[in-house]
Order: structure tokens, then C-alpha cells, then sequence
């Protein structure tokens, strides 16, 4: 593929779709270099997070993350942020970030992150109830979703009834 080595849009485009296509490496030198001519582009930074949270690499995703949300905040960028910062135990913080991506663009799948992290926090009313949007997160779940004969419960109190 030909394309010019100095213009930071086709290396961020090139490092994403390299990503894609499943080879990271080759995507980080191409977004490495992007951001070498341009180190305040915040795609490139937010695609190198991308990259890095793929590799396990949390630390570096975390950098580059915050890099991208200092320049540019965008419900994409706060709500990977949010993940990357769930697996330091930063739980508060990546609670506070998908609350304002949620803010910026409502998703399901934001939507039940806010609920693994009430729940992993002990906060079961409103982590069921953030839960039951898991059925509208991806195409997958949304097949997977099961047709229940019995009412659901919503998170209400139900005083005298068992669960099962």
C-alpha cells in the first residue's frame, strides 16, 4: 500500500486498520510515527490506547488514554479509559468517566460497565438495574437474551417473596 509517510492522518488511519486486521505491531509503529510528526493528535493517541489495552498492556493504554481525553474528550475515549483504570482498582475514577461518556453518547455497553462497577463495589440496587441493559451491549447478547415465562425482577425490594 502506498501512501505518504509524513501525513498523520494515513499513519492514525493506516495504525487503526492494521490493527484491525490483526497485526498491532505493525499498527503502533505506523501511530509511533504519526505521533512523532504530531503529538498532540488525539486519535492517534486514542488508537495507540487501543492497541495497547488489546496487548494487556495497561499502563501504556492508561498514557495514552489520558492523552487523548486531555485533547479531545469523546465517549469512546472515556469509556476505555474507564475499563483500563477498572483494572488498577481505580474503580471511582472509571465509574466517574463512563458516567460522562454516558453523559455524551448513552451506550449499552457503557451502560454495563457502570454496572459491573456497582456491583464489584458492593452498590447491587443500582448495579442490577444499570445490569439489565447487558442484553442491548452487543449483537451477541441480544441474541443470547432469554425468554423468561416469570416476571423479571427489576431491583425492587420484595418483601415476603423468594428469589430463586
Amino acid at each position: 500500500m502506498l501512501f505518504r509517510s509524513d501525513c498523520v492522518d494515513a499513519l492514525v488511519w493506516r495504525g487503526g486498520l492494521l490493527n484491525t486486521l490483526g497485526r498491532p505491531q505493525e499498527g503502533l509503529h505506523s501511530l509511533e510515527r504519526a505521533l512523532a510528526l504530531k503529538p498532540d493528535n488525539a486519535e492517534g493517541h486514542y488508537n495507540c490506547g487501543v492497541i495497547y489495552q488489546g496487548l494487556l498492556r495497561y499502563e501504556e493504554a492508561l498514557r495514552h488514554y489520558e492523552s487523548a481525553r486531555a485533547l479531545k474528550v469523546t465517549a469512546d475515549t472515556l469509556n476505555n479509559l474507564g475499563l483500563v483504570l477498572s483494572q488498577f482498582e481505580r474503580d471511582a475514577e472509571a465509574l466517574e468517566c463512563y458516567r460522562q461518556a454516558m453523559a455524551m453518547k448513552p451506550s449499552p455497553l457503557t451502560q454495563l460497565n457502570v454496572a459491573l462497577v456497582q456491583l464489584k463495589g458492593g452498590n447491587y440496587i443500582e448495579g442490577w438495574r444499570e445490569y439489565q441493559g447487558r442484553w442491548e451491549a452487543t449483537d451477541i447478547m441480544r441474541d443470547a437474551k432469554p425468554a423468561y415465562s416469570q416476571p423479571q425482577w427489576t431491583g425492587a425490594e420484595q418483601i415476603g417473596r423468594a428469589h430463586v
